[in-house]
């Protein structure tokens, strides 16, 4: 076994990439709690892989570590995650889109969700403590429409937007990542108009994956991508079958640091995740 004692620790600026955005490639497409900064799965990536080289993340939350090494395009990357809505994230990041295909679901949106006049509401208990009825209604006939979509990578790209909509249309504080409520004195005047909402983030969205396919060898890519919604406990990888392990584990708990759960609730609760509650 190493002995780490003999180690020196060393500050090193290179890795605080100061130049750095973390709005490259589509990383922000849906905001996540923690987030890794993508040069750091980059590095990485680049030092230790190549073409023939299976990477995993154990704790992949929005997919950074999916995407680099997609972009990378190395043989395969496995990732995990306990929270559903990091699933939707990271599956949504690596799909790779008919882009035509999916510019038309985008321009007859309005026509096709006018068109639902027949929808169900969900019934989750804290559903009338976070949302007002103008933005139920308007949430549950925007989840219709996404959940009867034949084409299932339409349907994953509207429910990413669909999930971001969600929060904002919320009575959720701003800049919060866990469950924080608005004044009450500011509740009377929150009324915001979810249908324009959620179309202003679909278009910017898809403009933000037209210009990553441009700049990337995305879709060219041979990289197989395996997502799964548990823990690596759960899984059995074989013998010595990971040539590099890229990965932010959780931050703490929910109670001092950061509440993914929390972050995720209303998002999984209108996706109908299952245990959305229990994820913290």
């Amino acid at each position: 076994m190493t002995n780490l004692n003999k180690f020196k620790r060393i500050y090193d600026k290179s890795w605080n990439f100061e130049e750095f955005s973390m709005s490259e490639y589509i990383h922000t497409i849906h905001s996540y709690p923690a987030m890794m900064m993508p040069l750091i799965a980059r590095t990485f990536i680049r030092e230790y892989c190549d073409e023939f080289s299976v990477i995993l993340d154990p704790y992949m939350g929005s997919g950074t570590t999916i995407l680099e090494s997609i972009v990378e395009n190395v043989q395969e990357v496995v990732g995990f995650d306990l929270n559903p809505l990091a699933v939707l994230i990271s599956q949504a990041k690596s799909t790779k889109y008919d882009l035509k295909d999916l510019k038309k679901e985008i321009r007859n949106f309005e026509f096709n969700l006018a068109n639902i006049t027949d929808y169900s509401t969900p019934t989750f208990n804290i559903l009338e403590s976070w949302f007002k009825k103008e933005q139920i209604d308007d949430l549950s006939r925007l989840r219709e429409l996404i959940f009867n979509m034949p084409n299932l990578n339409n349907q994953l790209f509207f429910k990413l937007i669909f999930s971001e909509t969600v929060r904002e249309v919320s009575l959720t504080r701003n800049g919060e990542f866990k469950l924080y409520r608005i004044a009450q004195s500011k509740r009377d005047n929150f009324n915001p108009d979810t249908i324009s909402i959620f179309s202003s983030k679909l278009l910017k969205s898809f403009n933000q994956l037209k210009d990553f396919y441009s700049e990337t060898n995305f879709q060219k890519s041979k990289t197989k991508v395996a997502i799964h919604n548990f823990a690596l406990t759960d899984y059995n990888l074989n013998s010595e079958s990971v040539d590099l392990v890229v990965t932010s584990p959780p931050y703490g708990d929910s109670g001092t640091t950061v509440a993914y759960g929390q972050f995720s609730r209303l998002a999984n609760e209108w996706l109908e995740n299952p245990e959305s509650i229990r994820i913290d």
